[in-house]
């Protein structure tokens, strides 16, 4: 049970640099794919959640700033 867990851990932080995401993110992704899909949404989380964030990013308007530079 602890090294499935670590596995997690592990996983969402090698997979999170790679595609330049939170670890809390990551991890959070893999377990809500693990559990709608198994294994397989497992592999497809971190597809998805990469998708997500690029079309997010998208629906941004292009003059508009992001929210951290408001004050």
């Amino acid at each position: 049970m602890v090294l499935h867990k670590l596995e997690y851990f592990l996983n969402s932080k090698i997979i999170g640099d790679r595609i330049k995401n939170p670890v809390w993110l990551t991890l959070l992704a893999l377990i809500i794919g693990e559990r709608f899909m198994g294994i397989p949404g497992m592999i497809l989380a971190p597809v998805v959640l990469n998708y997500i964030k690029v079309e997010a990013s998208r629906l941004q308007p292009p003059d508009a700033a992001p929210a951290d530079e408001h004050d």
